[in-house]
């Protein structure tokens, strides 16, 4: 349906994501039993990019390759993403739900 997208990264750009601005919040529900009906974009877009990282890691891990590189971008856009809202710059709560 398109929309628009921004991206965003830390001080260094080691690492990012893409979130919607189409729109402030956006209902989510997921497999995990997670519902949120207004999940904020930022947020969204934060967790959504953890979750497609963390199965792409797992997927080069099963089919025999190392995989160490991207775990640890994994990790860190993880830490990262965490210490934002830690200072209160996004949604920790919402994100933690919907990656559990």
């Amino acid at each position: 349906q398109g929309g628009s997208w921004a991206f965003v990264s830390n001080d260094d750009d080691s690492v990012g994501f893409w979130y919607p601005t189409d729109q402030p919040n956006y209902p989510v529900a997921c497999e995990n039993y997670y519902s949120d009906e207004a999940m904020p974009a930022k947020a969204f877009g934060a967790a959504c990019t953890i979750v497609a990282l963390n199965q792409f890691v797992w997927h080069m891990h099963n089919a025999g390759h190392n995989a160490q590189a991207l775990s640890d971008q994994f990790h860190a856009l993880r830490n990262w993403v965490f210490d934002l809202a830690e200072e209160g710059q996004i949604d920790g709560a919402a994100i933690a739900g919907f990656i559990d």
